[in-house]
């Protein structure tokens, strides 16, 4: 088989075809078109064809290709591809076959672990080419306390089992205990009633005491039967709350002595020696930065100690009133349940005889139950 080539020139001068016979290669197969003209060439003349239409900025593409030469050449790309993918193919296969996880459902009150345990006893992955008996699987699964069903099924590399427990059996008086009142969380005095289940057993603008019962686990059923069930809802009451200080006549305060002690800090070369602890029970300390010498001032940090002694001296709580009940204020309104309502804030001075008692009240609407 010759092996040929066809070749396609842009342009509609014959230029590029006489010039290629006037190097002596052969053409044959000249056809000319709208856009151009083609030829084919001996394979053994397609470089210096090529050669020659790029030395002119020729535009040129190759058609076709043909002979035995460019058919061993494809078929060899095409071997392998094929190799490729007949090698997929079997790995694939072989994939297809190994067992690598167990996948477990369906339980909560039987651990995975005990069930994965027993599951391993006939089948241990990774495992290659293994056939499951499902049966026997099951079977195995199924002599595990608290299973009462399981299904088994394998999905490419994995094997999924999901199980059904078994319900426990419930006590009767397990089940009497589970039905319980819904009570109060404060003295208070109800405002709403919103019941989803059991009895009301307060309405509002009724007092109640801390831990009275407001829903009733039971709904009537005639005059003097009961049916248990689950208590729901919720109860809304007004609360008050308070917050009390005594604030005597004397206020203790820190007043310095005339004694004081400095430490230099001077890094890094006080790292050897401990840091230099105050001489003083009390003290306040002051902090500074400075730099010692002139040449290469290095940096240090100054701490001064200065003594204090503890005295008790006249306080007017009066004139520091309004910030002491704001701070007070700020303490009780910390204690105020999320989502409450605040409906009034008021206080109250009691004066004593060595100081005075300031009482912070707060009126809120909130879930009491």
């Amino acid at each position: 088989m010759i092996n040929k080539v066809k070749f396609k020139v842009k342009g509609n001068s014959a230029y590029p075809v006489n010039m290629l016979s006037k190097r002596g290669i052969r053409l044959s197969k000249i056809r000319f078109t709208d856009d151009g003209v083609s030829f084919v060439v001996d394979a053994k003349d397609y470089d210096n064809c090529r050669e020659y239409l790029e030395e002119f900025n020729r535009k040129y593409a190759v058609l076709s290709e043909k002979g035995i030469v460019y058919y061993w050449r494809k078929l060899k790309k095409r071997a392998g591809l094929i190799a490729g993918a007949a090698i997929f193919l079997v790995v694939a296969f072989l994939y297809s076959l190994t067992i690598l996880t167990i996948n477990i459902s369906g339980n909560s009150l039987v651990p995975t672990e005990v069930i994965r345990s027993k599951v391993c006893e006939t089948v241990n992955p990774p495992l290659f080419n293994a056939k499951i008996d499902r049966k026997r699987l099951e079977k195995c699964i199924l002599s595990i306390d608290g299973i009462s069903s399981v299904s088994v099924e394998k999905r490419g590399t994995a094997i999924n089992i999901k199980v059904l427990e078994e319900l426990p059996i419930l006590d009767i008086e397990d089940i009497k205990k589970g039905f319980q009142p819904i009570t109060s969380k404060y003295d208070s005095v109800v405002t709403r009633v919103i019941v989803t289940g059991g009895t009301p057993l307060v309405k509002s603008g009724q007092a109640v005491k801390k831990g009275q019962q407001l829903i009733a686990p039971y709904l009537m059923a005639g005059e003097n039967n009961t049916v248990m069930c689950k208590a729901g809802g919720e109860v809304y009451g007004k609360v008050w709350l308070t917050k009390s200080k005594v604030y005597g006549n004397t206020k203790l305060k820190f007043k310095r002595t005339g004694n004081k002690s400095v430490y230099i800090d001077l890094k890094p070369f006080n790292w050897i020696k401990k840091k230099k602890e105050p001489p003083f029970a009390h003290y306040q300390t002051k902090k500074e930065i400075i730099y010692i010498g002139d040449i290469i001032p290095l940096k240090a940090v100054k701490y001064t100690y200065y003594e204090t002694k503890p005295v008790y001296v006249e306080y007017d709580c009066y004139a520091d009133i309004d910030l002491l009940i704001k701070e007070l204020s700020h303490q009780l309104e910390e204690e105020i349940p999320e989502g409450a309502t605040r409906e009034r804030k008021w206080y109250d001075i009691k004066k004593l005889d060595k100081g005075v008692n300031l009482v912070i009240y707060y009126e809120i609407e909130t879930l009491i139950s």
